[in-house]
């Protein structure tokens, strides 16, 4: 994984390819090396 994506370019990737949408109730957690670690979750409000 590219590390210099941006969320947004992260979060088509998760859409694209794991084929969930990243405003469902779950994180992703990117991870490179040691250390390295991009979390990608929907911060929604609670209706």
């Amino acid at each position: 994984m590219d590390f210099r994506k941006s969320i947004d370019g992260l979060a088509v990737l998760v859409e694209l390819d794991i084929k969930v949408a990243v405003f469902d109730p779950v994180l992703f957690v990117f991870l490179k090396g040691r250390g390295k670690r991009k979390p990608l979750s929907a911060d929604l409000p609670h209706i």
